[in-house]
C-alpha cells in the first residue's frame, strides 16, 4: 500500500488537474503540503495520517486528498466494503430503470442473479470504474478491504467533516486490464464527486457533479485525516467481525456519538398508539392501515411496512380498545388476504386485492415473499401470546397459520429456496434467489412451538442452513424491501439475525449462535455509530437530532431510518444474553434508545421539507437523510406523513427492557430514557424527561441457561412522573455496587 497527498483542481467541466506531492509533503509555488504520521493506540496495527495544504496564493475549485494505491488488486477475489453503500464493490447485475423498480416477466426465473438499479458500483469488464461518495452517503465514513489471498483486512476511517465544516468524502477507482487490475482510494476534503453523483427517481450514479470545491486565500489551509489499520482475516466472517469492532466504538473517528434522554419508550408508545387509533384505523373493514389511508400503499400491506407487523405490539402492549382492533386486523389478514396456496396477497384497499408489481398492480397474485414471512412470524407471535393469556383465537386464524407454514415447507422442499416474488395463487416462484424470506425460519420455529409439530422446526433448520450458506456466509443479505430489485439491504440482514437467534432458542444448537454472530456483524454495517452534523437550517438541525443508532435502508434508497424495518431489534439483546458479548447489547441500545426523538409531538412538531406542513403528534417519518440522494435540500428533512417506523417504535417499547440487570455477569444496562444507578440492595432511578415513564425492568438471574426463557413475562414496571426520583429495593447481594454500568 502506497500513500501520497494530492491537490486536485477542477475546471468548469469537472476535469481534474492532479498535483502530486511526495509522501512526506513539500513546498511548491502554490503552497506548502505538510504530512504528519502517528501510530494508533489500537489492538490493530495502524497509523493516523494528517495532510495539510497551506495556500501561497489564491486557490479556487480545489480539494485536498490522501491517495492509497493497490497495484495487485484482484476483483475476482478481493472484497470492497463501504458500510451501507458498497458490498463486494456492488459488482451486481445492473438494471437501469426508474423508481419504483420491478422485475419484468422476461427477468423471471428461479435463478435470477443479484440485481440492482444504477447505484454506485464497479463493473465486471475491462476499463476504469469509479465510485464517488460523500461522508454522509454511508452509515460510516470508512472503506474496508478484504485481501483474500493475503488473509488480511484493511480499514480506512476518516472524519465526516473537515475543520472548516465542509463535508469530506472518498473516490474509489478500479482499473481492470486483460490480466491485471489495480485499485486506488482517495479521501478528500471537501468531497467532490467529479466522476458522477448518485441521484434518485431516475436512479443514476453518473449525474453531473454539483459539489462545492474549496477556495483558499493566501495563508488559509485545507486538511484531511485518515486512520489506516491492518488486521488478520482468515475468512470473510472474521473480516466482518473486525469491521464491527472497528466501527462501533465509544469514540468513532467519524465524529461524536450520543444517546440523550428525550421521550421514554412508554410515552412514545402512547403517542404512536393514539396516532394509529386516530389516523390509521379503517373502521369500515376493521384493520389498522400501514399509514393514513391516503392512497393504496398506505392502506393495507400484509407485511414489510406494517399491517400484521404493527398488530403484534398493539395487541401485546396496547389498551383494551387497541387490542381488540389488533385482533380485528388479524382477522382481516386471514379472512381476506390469504391466497389458495397458503401464502398471502400483498396489498388491499379493504375490498379489492392488488399485487406487488408496481407496473401491474392488477396482477394480485404477484407478492413479495417477505410479506408472507412476516405474516407467518407475527401471527405466530400473537397466537402464542393469546395462549399465555388464555384467550381463544378464531379457528380460521389457527387454520390459516398452519396453511401458511405448510406452504413455506412445501415450497422449500420443492425448490430448495423461498425466492423473492411468488405467484401466491399457485405457490410458484416468479423471481428466485434472495434473502427476502429471512423471517420464515423464525415463523416456522414459532409454529413448531404453537402446534407442537417438530416438522416445522426441521424445515426451519433446513431453510436457515440454506440462508447461511448462500447469504450470511458470503456477506450478503438482500431483497427484503419490495422496491429495490434484489439489492443488499438492512431489513433482510436483521430478519436472518432474528431467525438464527430464534432457532437457537428452540434447539439450543450452538451452530445457530455462530450464524447469529455473523449475521449481527453484517447487520451492524447498516447502523450509524456517530452523530451526523445536519445543516443548521434543516428540520433535524433545528431539532438537534442525533443519528447514533439510525439504521440505513439499503444501497438504493440511501437514507438512514429510525430503526430496523419492521422489528424491535431484540435479537441483539437476546444474542448478548446467550453469548455474554456486550457489543451486541450496545448495538441494541443504540438502535433502540434514540428512536423516540424522531416522533413529531405537539410540543415539538417536525416540519416537512418545504416547512409548509408539520407532521401531527405521533407521526414518524422513515427519513434520516444524511445523503443528498434526493437533493442537497433534503438532507435532514422529512415528509410529514406516517411510516413503518412507527410500528418499529411500538415493537421496541414492547420487546426491549428499559433496564436490564444481568446479575450473572455483573452488568447493568440502561436502554430507556431514564437515569439509573446502583445503590445498596437496589437501584436509584430518575426520570429527567418532561414526560411520564413506565420503565420495563428485567432482573436476570441466569434463567436463560436452559429452556426457552420468556423474558417478557418477567418484566415489571416502575412508574416515574416527569422529574421524579425513586429508590427500588431489590434485596441484592452486597457485591452489587461494583457492577459495571452500561449507559450514556
Amino acid at each position: 500500500m502506497k500513500c501520497k497527498p494530492l491537490l486536485l483542481t477542477y475546471d468548469d467541466t469537472w476535469q481534474e488537474e492532479v498535483c502530486s506531492y511526495p509522501p512526506e509533503g513539500g513546498t511548491t509555488l502554490r503552497g506548502t503540503m505538510t504530512v504528519r504520521t502517528s501510530p494508533l493506540s489500537s489492538p490493530f496495527t495502524g497509523r493516523r495520517i494528517l495532510a495539510t495544504f497551506q495556500a501561497a496564493s489564491p486557490e479556487e475549485r480545489i480539494s485536498l486528498a490522501l491517495a492509497f494505491s493497490f497495484p495487485q488488486w484482484c476483483p475476482e477475489e478481493d472484497y470492497l466494503l463501504v458500510p451501507a453503500a458498497v458490498y463486494d464493490a456492488n459488482r451486481f447485475h445492473i438494471k437501469k430503470v426508474p423508481y419504483a423498480p420491478m422485475f419484468s416477466p422476461e427477468d423471471y426465473g428461479t435463478q435470477v442473479p443479484v440485481t440492482t438499479t444504477d447505484i454506485p458500483h464497479f463493473g465486471t469488464g475491462q476499463g476504469q470504474d469509479a465510485i464517488s461518495l460523500r461522508a454522509g452517503d454511508s452509515s460510516l465514513p470508512a472503506v474496508f478491504l478484504y485481501l483474500r489471498k493475503e488473509q488480511k483486512g484493511m480499514a480506512f476511517l476518516y472524519p465526516c467533516q473537515g475543520e472548516d465544516g465542509a463535508e469530506n468524502g472518498c473516490v474509489l477507482l478500479e482499473n481492470r486490464r486483460e490480466s491485471s487490475a489495480s485499485l486506488a482510494l482517495r479521501f478528500l476534503s471537501p468531497a467532490v464527486r467529479s466522476r458522477g453523483m448518485y441521484r434518485f427517481l431516475n436512479i443514476r450514479s453518473d449525474a453531473p457533479c454539483e459539489d462545492q470545491p474549496g477556495s483558499l486565500r493566501p495563508g488559509e489551509c485545507l486538511s484531511i485525516q485518515v486512520d489506516c489499520l491492518e488486521f488478520n482475516s482468515h475468512s470473510l466472517a472474521e473480516f466482518y467481525e473486525t469491521v464491527y469492532r472497528l466501527s462501533h466504538v465509544a469514540d468513532p473517528v467519524a465524529g461524536s456519538r450520543s444517546l440523550p434522554h428525550c421521550v421514554p419508550f412508554s410515552h412514545g408508545f402512547h403517542l404512536v398508539e393514539d396516532k394509529y387509533n386516530r389516523y390509521s384505523w379503517h373502521s369500515r373493514y376493521g384493520f389498522y392501515c400501514v399509514g393514513e389511508n391516503e392512497n393504496l400503499y398506505s392502506c393495507w400491506q400484509t407485511g414489510w411496512v406494517g399491517g400484521i407487523n404493527a398488530a403484534w405490539p398493539l395487541y401485546a402492549h396496547g389498551s383494551d380498545v387497541t387490542r381488540q382492533r389488533a385482533l380485528s386486523t388479524m382477522d382481516f389478514l386471514f379472512r381476506h388476504m390469504q391466497a389458495p396456496s397458503g401464502f398471502f396477497y400483498g396489498i388491499s384497499d379493504g375490498e379489492h386485492l392488488y399485487g406487488d408489481d408496481f407496473a401491474h398492480i392488477d396482477r394480485k397474485e404477484i407478492s413479495l415473499v417477505r410479506k408472507s414471512a412476516d405474516a407467518l412470524y407475527f401471527s405466530a407471535c400473537i397466537l402464542l401470546e393469546m395462549r399465555k393469556r388464555s384467550e381463544i383465537p378464531l379457528p380460521a386464524w389457527v387454520q390459516g397459520l398452519r396453511r401458511c407454514a405448510d406452504a413455506f415447507c412445501l415450497l422449500f422442499d420443492r425448490e430448495g429456496q423461498l425466492g423473492q416474488f411468488l405467484d401466491v395463487d399457485t405457490g410458484d416462484i416468479l423471481v428466485g434467489c434472495s434473502a427476502s424470506g429471512g423471517m420464515a425460519p423464525a415463523g416456522l420455529a414459532l409454529c413448531s412451538l404453537y402446534f407442537g409439530e417438530p416438522g416445522y422446526l426441521d424445515s426451519a433448520r433446513k431453510i436457515s442452513g440454506y440462508y447461511y450458506e448462500n447469504y450470511t456466509r458470503i456477506g450478503l443479505a438482500n431483497g427484503g424491501p419490495g422496491e429495490i430489485l434484489s439489492a443488499p439491504d438492512s431489513e433482510s440482514a436483521y430478519a436472518l439475525l432474528e431467525s438464527y437467534v430464534i432457532l437457537y432458542e428452540c434447539t439450543r444448537d450452538t451452530c445457530f449462535l455462530d450464524y447469529a454472530r455473523e449475521a449481527a456483524s453484517l447487520y451492524a454495517t447498516w447502523c450509524m455509530p456517530y452523530d451526523y452534523p445536519f445543516p443548521a437550517h434543516s428540520t433535524f438541525g433545528q431539532a438537534d437530532m442525533r443519528t447514533t443508532g439510525a439504521v440505513w435502508a439499503n444501497v438504493q434508497n440511501k437514507h438512514g431510518a429510525p430503526g430496523p424495518c419492521t422489528h424491535s431489534g431484540s435479537a441483539l439483546f437476546r444474542l448478548s444474553r446467550y453469548t455474554g458479548e456486550a457489543s451486541y447489547m450496545e448495538l441494541c441500545r443504540d438502535t433502540s434508545h434514540n428512536i423516540t426523538q424522531y416522533l413529531s409531538r405537539d410540543d415539538r412538531p417536525l416540519w416537512d421539507y418545504t416547512y409548509e406542513k408539520a407532521a401531527p403528534s405521533g407521526f414518524m417519518c422513515e427519513r434520516v437523510s444524511t445523503c443528498d440522494w434526493e437533493g442537497y435540500d433534503r438532507i435532514g428533512g422529512i415528509y410529514a406523513s406516517g411510516c413503518w417506523c412507527e410500528a418499529t417504535a411500538l415493537c421496541i417499547a414492547t420487546d426491549i427492557p428499559g433496564i436490564w440487570l444481568d446479575r450473572k455477569r455483573g452488568r447493568l444496562w440502561v436502554i430507556d430514557h431514564v437515569e439509573c444507578t446502583p445503590i445498596p440492595n437496589g437501584l436509584f432511578l430518575k426520570n429527567s424527561t418532561s414526560f411520564p415513564a413506565k420503565i420495563n425492568v428485567l432482573i436476570d438471574n441466569g434463567e436463560w441457561e436452559s429452556g426457552c426463557f420468556d423474558y417478557r413475562a418477567q418484566l415489571w414496571q416502575v412508574e416515574l412522573a416527569p422529574g421524579q426520583e425513586r429508590e427500588i429495593i431489590l434485596s441484592l447481594e452486597a457485591d452489587f455496587l461494583p457492577y459495571r454500568i452500561r449507559q450514556f
